[in-house]
């Protein structure tokens, strides 16, 4: 005669293993969600510093010169005025990539048609704003120029 024991049983120990799993996958949910805004914030900072800087020097452009000598040049007086409206004009074309009120730009002058536009910005957080994923600050920097667009 055979006599069965009864062992204790296991059922219910892999219940308690499942909303830890569930926690590490949004977290990690979470961590990519935040990188992949950063990724985006650093390409939208680079392209509205590319426009930004093209319409700075058109801004720029000193009309006294044109007339009088019929040469394009850049005035650097006429440049710092406009870096307000050019910083107003970028704030207005972000999306929510990148975090209010931390757009900062600097404008110098290259030379007489060339002007240089640095971008920083801080990225938004949007699951985590503690969390170290990706860029603090995203930088971009452009070039603009002015052409007279006469074939020598």
């Amino acid at each position: 005669m055979t006599r069965s024991v009864d062992l204790p049983r296991d059922g219910g120990s892999a219940l308690l293993l499942v909303p830890s799993g569930l926690l590490v996958l949004l977290l990690l949910s979470a961590l990519v969600l935040d990188g992949a805004v950063a990724y985006l914030a650093q390409r939208e900072v680079s392209s509205v510093a590319s426009s930004a800087a093209n319409d700075l020097a058109t801004l720029a452009l000193d009309p006294e010169v044109l007339h009088r000598d019929g040469r394009v040049e850049l005035d650097p007086v006429r440049m710092a005025d406009a870096v307000p409206y050019i910083l107003r004009e970028m704030e207005q074309r972000m999306s929510g990539a990148v975090h209010p009120d931390s757009l900062r730009i600097q404008a110098t002058l290259l030379s007489p048609t060339e002007v240089l536009l640095e971008v920083t910005a801080r990225p938004t957080r949007v699951v985590l704003p503690a969390a170290d994923v990706g860029p603090s600050i995203v930088r971009a920097s452009a070039i603009g120029r002015i052409d007279s667009g006469q074939q020598n």
